[in-house]
């Protein structure tokens, strides 16, 4: 456990670092979450992406999908193609020739008409992209002729209800979707039924199952990121249980670098560092307290819901808990230029509110905002309005020391551990 100086029982520490999460408790060894035990396995965090991730495969299946793939197909053809033209950036070098819109039914359909639902032969849509002579689109000079796929897709399309996608699939409501009825192999997960369905329609046989020294190998370089010691090889080969599977699963969700593998992703979405980048790119010597509570949010299984929370708010929800403060290192993640000239200070500010805000529509709602800093999003739903009323959210935001009182007794103790067991290190 690493550990700070520490005087007159008090901790000096930044946004990045508080406290040991012990030090409201003498008794305590192992850091914990405390409001109730949770056990180490099944992970509710894991369940809850797997049951995100089981839903979005179940619409991506569905019939109403198949046509939303075309439709969002046909957009991103319309998108290289068109766009710079007949779509949404009018204020780009390459402004709007015209008033037609092809990113906007209720101009390509309803008033100039180039595009009649059901009808691709009697669309001008499809007889500009198909001339050959000066109508032809894109014009020449302007981007290659559309191939015969290309040209496929659009007819299709077309012919199909020229549908277009209003919404991105994120934005809609999860729908039931009726798990297929393919013929799966004894104990097999209902995410394989799709698998195996999609398999079968292809005409492509599933992969035969992976015998016993793969799988270990597989679970533990998925899950922790090392391979099985000689021990647990050797445990697993040997048990000859109906439950021996689920058993490995089991101690390889309850070892502690499943935490560690695993809060690395998060770590990454939260651009994590422990130095301030920019040229300088100082050390920050305590941003390992807010790495330290991810791996035990993971390890101990942290109900997302307050996972999420305490990053955003820790200080203001729950501020007699440290590891909640030390949560809040999420916000204080980013880069920091340590050296801002006077008239440099209030841009600096305002793009380290953009990175806390970025960062956090993205790492939360798993959606941009950044380019609403300077205009409506040109394809997500957020305005400018809408940017600036969430940035004034972290106004208020600082990086900042905070004293938290610790039980000195304890943390000398502690310390003198440290000490004596690093000496064995460096000796």
């Amino acid at each position: 456990m690493n550990h700070q100086q520490a005087t007159s029982g008090s901790y000096r520490t930044s946004l990045l670092a508080v406290v040991d999460p012990c030090s409201q408790d003498e008794t305590c060894v192992e850091p914990t979450f405390g409001d109730s035990n949770y056990s180490s396995y099944p992970r509710r965090l894991i369940s809850l992406i797997s049951s995100y991730y089981i839903m979005l495969g179940a619409i991506l299946w569905g019939q109403e999908a198949a046509a939303n793939d075309v439709a969002q197909e046909a957009r991103q053809l319309l998108a290289r193609k068109c766009f710079s033209c007949h779509g949404p950036d009018r204020n780009s070098k390459q402004a709007q020739k015209t008033d037609l819109r092809l990113d906007l039914r209720e101009s390509a359909v309803d008033d100039i008409g180039s595009i009649k639902p059901g009808n691709a032969d009697g669309s001008e849509l499809m007889a500009r992209v198909i001339a050959t002579d000066g109508d032809r689109m894109p014009p020449l000079g302007h981007g290659k002729a559309l191939s015969n796929r290309q040209i496929d897709l659009l007819r299709k399309w077309i012919n199909d209800g020229a549908t277009f996608v209003d919404k991105h699939w994120a934005f809609l409501p999860l729908k039931t979707i009726e798990i297929p009825s393919a013929e799966e192999p004894a104990g097999a997960n209902p995410i394989d039924a799709f698998i195996l369905d999609r398999l079968t329609s292809q005409g492509i046989a599933p992969s035969p199952r992976a015998d016993r020294r793969t799988l270990i190998r597989r679970v533990f370089a998925n899950a922790i990121g090392m391979p099985p010691s000689p021990e647990e090889f050797s445990r697993f080969m040997e048990d000859g249980s109906d439950d021996a599977y689920q058993g490995l699963i089991d101690r390889v969700l309850a070892n502690r670098h499943f935490g560690e593998r695993w809060a690395r992703h998060w770590l990454d979405v939260a651009r994590f560092a422990e130095s301030g980048g920019f040229e300088l790119d100082g050390d920050r010597p305590n941003a390992f307290h807010y790495r330290d509570f991810v791996i035990r949010a993971f390890n101990e299984d942290l109900p997302y819901d307050k996972f999420i929370r305490w990053q955003i708010a820790g200080d203001e929800i729950a501020p007699e808990k440290p590891e909640a403060l030390k949560a809040t290192g999420f916000l204080g993640c980013g880069v920091r230029n340590a050296v801002v000239t006077k008239n440099q200070v209030e841009k600096e500010r305002y793009d380290e509110l953009d990175d806390i805000l970025a960062t956090s529509s993205v790492a939360m709602l798993g959606l941009s905002v950044g380019c609403a800093r300077c205009h409506d999003h040109k394809y997500d739903p957020i305005t400018a309005n809408e940017y600036y009323s969430l940035l004034s959210t972290f106004t208020t935001t600082i990086r900042s020391e905070m004293t938290v009182q610790l039980p000195s007794e304890k943390v000398d103790r502690e310390l003198e551990d440290f000490h004596r067991d690093h000496e064995k290190l460096v000796t």
